[in-house]
């Protein structure tokens, strides 16, 4: 994991060239002459797909035609990647998938065992199939990674956000460049003139890790909303009455209007529905 002997952390800039960490101003500079700062680390586990329904596939040919069953929401994934791997015309693999049983990311694109099970069949000349156990389901598919951020928060006594600082790193496969990235939504969530974020990736040896419901972001948002209430603990702010002066209508870094903004209609909704006016505050 993130700091075991042969852990390699790089920068995801250098990991995926089309990667830029989005950012404006000068966020250390306006941290440092905040009237309000907190600083906190925030770290997730490892967290599995445990689906009903089983990862399977099965696989029979024809003469040089592979006719695949295997639950995934990626037909085109399979037929082409498998195409690639075993030397054939994507023509010559047929993919079925019937109702898909716990997706939600697991079974979202070409699996590392199907290739395997269509040479056996190929070899033994008849069908094969692989059902893996529950047990091996940890290690077949692939996960939402661990994570670790570093968040740093400045504003003033009003509750306005004056910087933002966002260093994240997350693991990922020593084999593949594929990373779960979230800070381009961390970024965006709430008005800040200046806002710097950091985003490395720690290769280990295990899986590539992959989408989760919901997607990537899912991390990086317990992290930012963890500081931002540990900002309204500071102030002394109710924390939804925080995020209210900090709400916005265009994306803080591209400066783009946002086609909606519901985000303060849903939280005095959710207020209203359980009476967070009445909570006890103290966290």
């Amino acid at each position: 994991t993130f700091d075991e002997a042969g852990a390699e952390t790089v920068r995801l800039a250098d990991l995926k060239p089309e990667h830029a960490d989005p950012g404006r101003g000068d966020a250390d500079a306006a941290l440092a002459r905040a009237e309000v700062r907190i600083a906190a680390r925030y770290e997730t586990p490892t967290q599995h797909h445990n689906p009903m329904e089983l990862f399977t596939t099965a696989c029979f040919w024809e003469g040089r035609r592979l006719t695949v069953h295997e639950p995934s929401r990626y037909v085109g994934a399979l037929q082409h990647g498998l195409a690639a791997q075993l030397g054939l015309a994507p023509e010559d693999v047929r993919v079925i998938s019937g109702p898909i049983g716990g997706h939600f990311g697991s079974k979202l694109a070409l699996s590392q065992y199907t290739a395997l099970v269509a040479l056996a069949a190929r070899d033994l000349g008849r069908p094969v199939s692989l059902v893996p156990t529950r047990r091996q389901g940890f290690t077949i598919a692939n996960h939402r990674p661990e994570t670790r951020h570093d968040i740093r928060l400045g504003a003033d006594r009003g509750g306005r956000l004056t910087a933002l600082v966002h260093e994240a790193t997350m693991t990922t496969s020593r084999f593949d460049a594929f990373a779960m990235e979230g800070t381009d939504v961390t970024a965006s969530l709430y008005a800040c003139p200046d806002i710097r974020t950091d985003e490395r990736a720690v290769r280990v040896d295990r899986n590539t890790p992959g989408p989760m419901r919901a997607p990537p972001e899912v991390p990086y948002l317990f992290a930012l909303e963890s500081a931002v209430d540990e900002m309204a603990w500071t102030l002394g702010l109710d924390p939804i009455e925080l995020r209210r002066r900090n709400d916005t209508p265009t994306d803080p870094v591209s400066g783009k209007p946002f086609s909606s903004r519901p985000l303060m209609a849903c939280f005095d909704a959710g207020a209203a529905a359980f009476g967070w006016a009445r909570r006890d505050p103290r966290p």
